[in-house]
């Protein structure tokens, strides 16, 4: 019946070729379509690409292992639905089947719906996510910090998608001096889970990035499937580098964001993640500075307050009326006070040259004055301590008392300082 209907499309049997707009030809297949299917049918399948819209209706795809239909329940069949509708799930789809001729697409428009199962995908998916969990896969005691400077960071991804855009445009903003090694990937398809298990391997033989970010936008249940496969969870798990997983969009969980150390919503949160900016990082080294210079100044006041209440203290004190009344004990009186005074004035400038000394000792200008310098790892800026924090190549800044020396380490002892 279809192929007679469709062989019949020309209204002259006659001639082989007929030039038709696209309006005319889609009208044709709407009518042999709907013809064909007036009534109401049930359909079988697996829900894909479920998505609700802000009008209240609902769209998503019905797909078994050969084919998809699209199909969606409008605002006011959707609110009568008695169950969730969920990814994976197996279910029939009562409704019409009809032609959307602004678009040239067919798509089934249900009106109700009858939970038959639980999808093959979402099956694999469950069985997976249970076996990796029993063998202790998910537990936070496998979970590897992230550095909290990282200088290299690989990304395995895509090299062509928005996500890769996104990641490197966030990181670089934050941290413009940060080294970035993409190992490009396929992020879908039958070869995308094998590609994406390497790269982390190849990474973690290269031993240069510090952190690694494996991921992707968003997409359907099948275009995430990748990182959803044991290989790459596998990979994640091994993996002597810590890793991100950044798949998709903030609802979409894959097995890979349980196997990583840390699930990142979305690529560009990964990247917010993975740095620290640098403009905080500054603000705060600003802030300490400021902190311990008004610490400084505040000890400065109390040594003048304390000076002044000495002065007043001493003009108190002053015996000049005792004298004016006790002439005869003048000279005795008088020395006795002037030999109290010069005591007096002595420990208050012992005190004050004491006080005076501890606070030019604090002064940190004054350590670098007498020959000592401080050493920052470059480029992040850490103050090194130990030369164990810094590795033979690496470059450093040292500031002196006055200017600065920019070096690279040539070669380093490690050695603990025992008091003496």
């Amino acid at each position: 019946m279809l192929e007679k209907n469709l062989f019949s499309l020309s209204p002259h049997p006659a001639k082989k070729e007929r030039i038709f707009t696209v309006y005319e030809l889609t009208r044709n297949i709407q009518s042999l379509i709907e013809g064909n299917f007036p009534l109401r049918i049930g359909v079988e399948g697996e829900i894909s690409n479920l998505r609700a819209a802000s009008t209240g209706h609902i769209y998503f795809t019905l797909k078994d292992p050969f084919a998809q239909l699209r199909a969606v329940f409008f605002r006011e069949a959707a609110s009568r639905l008695k169950i969730r509708m969920e990814e994976g799930m197996k279910v029939v789809v009562w409704g019409r089947l009809r032609v959307y001729t602004g678009r040239g697409i067919y798509q089934l428009i249900g009106e109700e719906i009858e939970k038959q199962g639980i999808g093959i995908l979402y099956t694999r998916y469950l069985q997976l996510k249970e076996k990796l969990e029993k063998e202790g896969l998910f537990e936070e005691a496998m979970k590897k910090p992230l550095p909290p400077y990282p200088r290299t960071i690989g990304l395995v991804t895509s090299p062509t998608g928005a996500a890769v855009k996104d990641m490197i445009k966030v990181i670089t903003r934050r941290f413009p001096r940060v080294h970035i090694i993409i190992y490009p990937v396929r992020v879908q398809g039958e070869e995308a889970a094998e590609e994406i298990a390497h790269g982390i391997q190849v990474l973690n033989q290269m031993k240069e990035a510090e952190v690694i970010i494996v991921g992707r936008g968003g997409g359907s249940v099948e275009d995430l499937w990748a990182f959803n496969e044991e290989t790459v969870a596998r990979a994640i798990a091994t993996s002597r580098i810590p890793i991100i997983s950044a798949v998709g969009h903030e609802q979409d969980y894959c097995i890979s964001d349980f196997v990583a150390d840390k699930r990142a919503p979305t690529p560009s949160a990964a990247g917010e993640m993975v740095v620290v900016e640098m403009e905080k990082l500054v603000e705060r080294l600003e802030d300490s500075l400021n902190r311990l210079n008004s610490r400084m100044f505040l000890e400065l006041i109390n040594m003048q307050e304390k000076l002044q209440k000495l002065t007043r203290a001493l003009l108190l004190q002053h015996p000049r009326k005792t004298l004016e009344r006790e002439k005869e004990k003048l000279a005795e009186l008088h020395l006795h006070l002037f030999r109290r005074m010069q005591t007096i004035t002595r420990n208050s400038q012992e005190k004050l040259a004491s006080w005076a000394g501890k606070l030019e000792a604090l002064s940190p200008l004054k350590v670098l004055e007498r020959g000592y310098s401080i050493t920052f790892l470059l480029p992040s800026g850490k103050i090194l301590r130990e030369s164990r924090e810094v590795k033979k190549g690496a470059e450093v800044k040292v500031k002196l008392w006055k200017g600065n020396l920019f070096c690279q380490v040539l070669k380093k002892e490690d050695e603990s300082i025992t008091p003496s």
